[in-house]
């Protein structure tokens, strides 16, 4: 049976179910080009501050726009880490259009040195990531990914968490 291909060009839309049969996958780049770069899944959004390229981030809990993501505002509605985590592709000021990685692969100037195979955390400084576990009562420690490279991040947040009391 021949094989159909259909080829969307990048910001394209799909307006159709894509099925995927045996053996067959998505690919991510096996090792990003350059600061700034990623792949994987991505969601559209709006800003509730001002945000950069690189920072961690989570929707208010209030508004749902974009906010950094901190360790220690667990019992804040804004910046809660304990939900849905993104880190940024556009920087955006407040109520500015945003882009978010949910899920994949992210390379950014923003993020620190990382050493292969190091499991990153959210930090306790709004925005950052972290390779320390946060330490501090009150603090939620969630792992978000794993050091692919010195510079790149595969960006998989654990559903879970644990809280220092």
């Amino acid at each position: 049976m021949p094989t159909t291909k259909t080829y969307i060009p990048q910001g394209g839309t799909l307006s159709a179910d894509l099925t995927f049969g045996e053996n067959t996958y998505f690919k991510f780049d096996a090792l990003l080009s350059a600061d700034e770069k990623f792949c994987g899944l991505m969601e559209e959004g709006i800003a509730g501050g001002t945000i950069a390229v690189g920072d961690l981030c989570s929707p208010s809990g209030t508004s749902g726009k974009w906010v950094l993501a901190d360790a220690g505002v667990i019992t804040a509605a804004s910046g809660d880490c304990r939900g849905i985590l993104g880190i940024c592709l556009l920087a955006a000021n407040d109520n500015g259009a945003t882009k978010m990685l949910l899920q994949g692969k992210a390379r950014s100037a923003a993020f620190p040195a990382f050493t292969v195979n190091q499991q990153l955390f959210v930090s306790e400084t709004a925005g950052d990531i972290t390779g320390t576990i946060p330490t501090s009562l009150d603090h939620a420690v969630r792992c978000i990914g794993y050091a692919l490279t010195a510079e790149d991040l595969f960006f998989n947040p654990s559903p879970n968490y644990i809280t220092h009391t």
